[in-house]
């Protein structure tokens, strides 16, 4: 297969091509994507979005389990947005004054960077930067069979402290204009076993080139999964 392209409706086909190529059963994929079986069975009748699988399966159960608030999902009705939203005083002084995040608008604030505290742990360290990347990154195609990893932000300082991140933990990385890039292959493999990811898109994206020898674009795979 030298390209991993379908026009809308063929979604079903594709999926069906990877689970062929993969030899993985669909409980194995749904599992391989950290989604529920009946989500991957969405993802075939095609009706689901990866970024709804992951906000509604992964982000909104880990916040009931951190803070015990149910929040409220949104998904946008004239764009590709899901919002995320729940309120409690307690969790904003937490987040605030013991973790040190910002309140209020974080574009180019000097103040947005990972906490300090996080790079004495390579756990914690780790543990930031798969959640920067399933929200704020993904894995793109540098050429045809040449995949990469980038994070962008419109902010420069925690767009730093991702590059400092990942020199600490041994990767490979550049940085342009606000945009944080892995590009060779050995450091793209390295960083799902290392970081990993728990966002659909990402991991469909990976599995593909793994398996096919070719990087999907965004744009092939859109009928399921639509970037924030």
């Amino acid at each position: 297969m030298k390209r991993v392209k379908f026009a809308s409706g063929k979604q079903k086909t594709w999926l069906q091509e990877v689970k062929q190529r993969s030899r993985m059963t669909w409980n194995d994929l749904a599992l391989f994507i950290g989604v529920s079986r009946a989500t991957m069975f969405n993802y075939l009748a095609e009706n689901a979005r990866a970024h709804s699988a992951y906000v509604r399966e992964f982000l909104a159960p880990l916040i009931c389990k951190l803070f015990n608030k149910v929040p409220k999902v949104y998904e946008g009705k004239t764009d590709n947005t899901i919002r995320c939203k729940f309120y409690s005083k307690r969790v904003h002084d937490f987040l605030t004054q013991e973790i040190g995040l910002p309140a209020g608008k974080k574009v180019n604030s000097g103040k947005l960077r990972i906490p300090q505290s996080y790079f004495k742990s390579d756990i914690c360290l780790i543990a930031c930067l798969r959640g920067l990347f399933d929200t704020d990154g993904g894995i793109y195609r540098h050429r045809e069979k040449d995949p990469m990893i980038e994070f962008s932000s419109h902010n420069t300082f925690l767009s730093a402290d991702v590059m400092s991140a990942f020199r600490q933990l041994g990767f490979k990385a550049s940085m342009s204009q606000g945009k944080v890039y892995i590009y060779e292959r050995n450091y793209v493999i390295r960083f799902f076993e290392v970081v990993g990811s728990r966002n659909p898109r990402n991991l469909f994206k990976f599995l593909v080139w793994k398996k096919s020898g070719v990087v999907p674009k965004t744009s092939d795979v859109r009928s399921w999964s639509s970037p924030v």
